[in-house]
């Protein structure tokens, strides 16, 4: 059992994952956001949880988010209580999205 645990730990720690959305987070960045239409995509996804100010609700306030590299790993992985967008808004509407919540609230 211990062998198995040890070889599941390399295998993490080999794989880098880094809770960022690693080169997930790269591929978001390296486009360009529109703040506007990361406006429509926040009310139909987001604002649910975060208010449509993103001074929260039933999600914490967002509105002092101002990373852009944060907010792109929270949207692709999500946080605890926050589903992963990753595979549910294409790499262009998260960008929108993190352009929408860093500039825009």
């Amino acid at each position: 059992m211990r062998g198995v645990m040890v070889a599941a730990l390399a295998l993490l720690v080999g794989c880098g994952g880094d809770g960022g959305g690693g080169s997930r987070v790269d591929d978001i960045m390296a486009l360009t956001g529109d703040a506007a239409a990361g406006a429509t995509v926040f009310d139909a996804n987001c604002a649910v949880c975060h208010g449509a100010d993103g001074t929260g609700g039933s999600g914490p306030d967002i509105t002092s988010k101002s990373n852009p590299d944060e907010v792109a790993g929270y949207v692709l992985d999500g946080a605890e209580g926050m589903t992963a967008f990753d595979g549910v808004l294409t790499d262009q509407e998260i960008a929108d999205v993190v352009a929408y919540v860093t500039e825009s609230l």
